[in-house]
């Protein structure tokens, strides 16, 4: 029996990963990490957990938090971009408490792109040496209803700064039904890296005409 540690339990991402492993009857021991483990989270309330201090601006929960963690699930909260500061001594925590296996979340097109925070973590797990498994998604599917509902609702457009570059995209269910996946299975996924994609690709012109038909509104 393996225990694993979630982060961003109650994020887009997080949620979906415990629902998965959820409904795979798998046989581990499930923890995740929270600011605050008295406060009981709704969206967590239907799962078998184990609820740990964890804060990743307070470097000081992360050796008492990996103790005896086999398994880590592991994403980048958008407000942190300090890797230096946060994510170095939350790998060498890991590696300290011996954690088997850590699954990242990373994003697509990070080989690419040395200047967002993704690219400097996965350098770290790799010099950490600790067995990884980097998932690498396209965008999210559920962004529409999070980060850009606000002006499609209310001013009825979508606002970036994208241009004319083409998406693809995916849904953060199948995200998570994948790192359930690894983290069942992780000793055929480690070091390797997966795109989380598919073969579909749009601007976000074309996006806002689909959005515009299906919805009735411009």
């Amino acid at each position: 029996m393996s225990n694993i540690f979630i982060t961003g339990p109650t994020g887009n991402i997080g949620t979906e990963v415990l629902a998965a492993l959820h409904t795979s009857n798998h046989k581990s021991k499930l923890f995740v990490g929270v600011r605050d483990t008295a406060f009981k989270h709704k969206k967590l309330s239907c799962y078998d957990l184990h609820y740990v201090r964890f804060d990743f601006t307070n470097t000081g929960t992360f050796a008492a938090a990996f103790q005896n963690i086999d398994l880590l699930f592991l994403l980048r909260p958008p407000q942190i971009s300090d890797v230096s500061r946060y994510f170095a001594p939350l790998v060498e925590s890991a590696k300290q408490a011996a954690v088997k296996h850590i699954v990242f979340l990373s994003v697509q097109g990070v080989e690419n792109s040395k200047i967002i925070p993704h690219h400097k973590i996965e350098k770290l797990l790799v010099a950490s040496e600790i067995p990884y498994t980097f998932l690498r998604p396209a965008y999210f599917m559920q962004n529409f209803t999070t980060m850009l509902s606000d002006d499609i609702v209310h001013k009825k457009q979508i606002y970036l700064p994208a241009g004319n570059a083409s998406f693809t995209l995916i849904d953060t269910s199948d995200i998570g039904r994948v790192a359930a996946a690894i983290l069942m299975s992780p000793m055929q996924y480690r070091f390797k890296t997966f795109d989380l994609t598919t073969n579909e690709a749009r601007n976000f012109k074309e996006m806002a005409c689909k959005l515009s038909k299906g919805l009735g509104k411009k």
